[in-house]
């Protein structure tokens, strides 16, 4: 409940504070926040999974069209590793294995996902950014797919506001992506500032808002806005799981060897990846260094004693 209390909070308060600075936060900004909901973490990754279509298997004729359509130069070299550097990202929307990947020559630094059918990687954008920043940029190209329907509809409506929205979207998804695969959420701002600088300089990017994306600057608030919230989404995760260790040790203390051996069992499973996750550790190598905590060295004799089941391996 406590959780549910402090997100809610996040939402309501941090947004306007954090985006909005001396000015009004945009309406796409809200919207696409709002497809996102719930920032934690297992709410993120159902809410994904609700929304993701089946993967698209295309055949080879569709993909040799792409190539030849788009008049792409298709390189070899690299992509095993490509795959390899892209892998938690993929996987983590459901897409390792599933999609065809290429890497064509080109001077512009690009990423896209073509019909859904393959993800296109130009050889410019692998030699600007690192591989966290290709899984970030990578993790926004695959978060259309969530909303490639509604995507076609706006070009065709031309809704250049809905658009901008989805594009959001996709950044906010990235940055998630980002964090829950062990990267730095905040390296996907740097990557699309430098893909914008070099854009810039080339003559065919700028960082104003245009018809389908919007400006550099609302991006990476956003991103910034995000950081923050995952933060604080860790430290409360993390504070959560010490209340439980605290509790945990109580009970050991008072004696209550049946209450210990209920509480092992989710603390070891249910609990257990929540803590390693947040860089805790299970009880059972818990209280072999509470000692330590507790400044006294006959703690784990006396947890071993009032409680045997919360230092059984």
């Amino acid at each position: 409940m406590l959780k549910q209390i402090m997100l809610a909070a996040i939402f309501a308060l941090g947004l306007p504070i954090i985006i909005a600075g001396q000015t009004k936060k945009s309406d796409e900004t809200e919207r696409a926040i709002a497809r996102l909901g719930d920032l934690a973490t297992e709410a993120v990754r159902r809410h994904l999974s609700e929304l993701r279509p089946p993967s698209y298997q295309p055949g080879q004729f569709l993909l040799n069209e792409i190539i030849k359509r788009k008049e792409l130069t298709v390189i070899s070299g690299g992509v095993e590793r490509l795959k390899a550097a892209l892998q938690p990202a993929l996987a983590y929307h459901e897409r390792d294995g599933k999609l065809p990947i290429y890497l064509v020559r080109s001077e512009q630094p690009k990423a896209y996902v073509a019909e859904r059918a393959a993800l296109i990687i130009t050889t410019k954008l692998t030699l600007i950014a690192s591989e966290a920043e290709l899984r970030g940029i990578v993790a926004h190209e695959l978060a259309h797919e969530y909303f490639w329907e509604e995507r076609d509809q706006a070009f065709k409506e031309k809704d250049e506001s809905l658009l901008r929205e989805i594009e959001l979207f996709c950044d906010a998804v990235a940055a998630i992506t980002l964090k829950e695969i062990g990267d730095d959420p905040a390296c996907y701002a740097r990557a699309l500032e430098r893909m914008t600088y070099i854009g810039i300089t080339a003559g065919n990017v700028t960082r104003s808002k245009t018809k389908t994306h919007p400006s550099l600057d609302e991006r990476v608030k956003l991103n910034r806005w995000i950081c923050k919230q995952l933060s604080q989404i860790t430290t409360t995760a993390a504070s959560e799981a010490h209340l439980y260790q605290h509790n945990f040790l109580r009970q050991c203390f008072r004696g209550s060897a049946a209450r210990c051996a209920e509480d092992r069992r989710p603390i070891g499973a249910e609990f257990g990846a929540g803590l390693n996750h947040h860089g805790f550790l299970p009880a059972a190598q818990f209280v072999t260094i509470v000692s330590g905590a507790f400044g006294s060295a006959s703690t784990t004799t006396l947890i071993r004693n009032r409680c045997p089941s919360a230092v059984t391996a």
